[in-house]
């Protein structure tokens, strides 16, 4: 018999595999019994592969859905600007957008460190240039 794995966090199909045959319960009722592993059902997923989504188990419904599957994409968080990559399945939900927030502007320098920086500087080539006449003489 196969069972159908599935994820224990997301309930993603994950693959199949045989389960055992429960030796014991199956001499003591006379027919076969099959141990199912944690995670598992003997359903077989009727979903194909359909890009954008995971194949999930809905243990309330007993069968198998699709889930919008995100993951790897990088979104913002409103608000703060923060960049993340979704790590989860489902909705990426309101709290995010898709488009990137502007760069802020680079600020720009006071008048005053500018006035400053320029005195500074025509005082240093005063300096030279009074230097290379020196020299000259």
């Amino acid at each position: 018999m196969k069972v159908y794995i599935y994820g224990a966090e997301t309930k993603e199909y994950l693959g199949e595999r045989e389960a055992y045959a429960d030796s014991v319960k199956s001499k003591k009722e006379g027919r076969e019994h099959y141990l199912i592993p944690a995670n598992s059902t003997t359903i077989k997923p009727s979903l194909l592969n359909k890009k954008g989504y995971a194949i999930v188990w809905d243990a309330e419904k007993n069968h198998w859905k699709y889930i919008e599957d995100f993951r790897g994409k990088e979104v913002w968080r409103k608000g703060t600007g923060e960049k993340v990559t979704v790590d989860w399945l489902g909705v990426i939900g309101e709290e995010y957008t898709e488009d990137e927030p502007p760069k802020p502007e680079p600020e720009l320098p006071k008048l005053e460190d500018v006035q400053v920086q320029l005195a500074l500087l025509s005082k240093q080539l005063n300096d030279l240039q009074k230097g290379a006449s020196n020299e000259s003489q």
